[in-house]
């Protein structure tokens, strides 16, 4: 069985790491793989490697993480119906 992957996103992490965001199909089911990949030699034009870091999504659970990525977002911008400050956001209950 061959993978089809096709770049939708990518966005640099810091100087030797780009997170790359695939569509996928495998045995003929799309998924989204959302994955680090690390650079040979950032100082010059490298070769990209993918690492074990990352997630394999089939499209049923997207929503799920939107909905996440929104809640924390909303947390980190002090909009999520919390009266908590941004130093008191990670103390447990």
């Amino acid at each position: 069985m061959q993978i089809r992957q096709k770049l939708i996103y990518k966005f640099q992490k810091n100087s030797s790491e780009v997170t790359k965001v695939h569509l996928q199909t495998w045995k003929a089911k799309p998924y989204s793989d959302v994955r680090l990949w690390c650079l040979d030699n950032p100082r010059k034009e490298a070769e990209e490697h993918p690492t074990q870091k990352g997630l394999t999504l089939y499209k049923e659970v997207l929503p799920e993480l939107i909905a996440a990525l929104q809640k924390v977002r909303a947390a980190l911008n002090g909009k999520d119906g919390n009266d908590q400050t941004k130093s008191n956001l990670f103390k447990m209950p």
